[in-house]
């Protein structure tokens, strides 16, 4: 362009999905790829975790590639439910996005 600017080319984006229908491979590579993955967000844990009595539940924001996600560990005692997303989440750094999983 000649005034110095970018042009904008509008292109379409794929909108970001909730998912929780999720295979352990994809889940650690997104994890050990995140700048702020942790062993405990790793499937694993989680699966460890759910021999104990915890029931490891799992989201992900996703628009083709997994953008953020989320292990959540639920105990049920007495009719309550307790619920810990040990080092997580891990989040996009895209606040519009990282809503989905609020």
């Amino acid at each position: 362009m000649s005034n110095g600017q970018t042009p904008v080319i509008d292109t379409p984006v794929t909108p970001p999905t909730l998912v929780r229908d999720l295979d352990a491979a994809r889940w650690d590579a997104f994890v050990l790829d995140h700048p702020h993955g942790h062993l405990l967000q790793r499937w694993a844990w989680g699966e460890l975790k759910g021999q104990f009595g915890w029931e490891p539940f799992r989201i992900a924001v996703t628009n083709g590639p997994l953008i953020a996600a989320a292990q959540v560990l639920i105990r049920r005692f007495y009719g309550l439910s307790g619920a810990y997303g040990p080092r997580g989440p891990l989040w996009s750094g895209d606040e519009r996005l990282d809503q989905y999983l609020l």
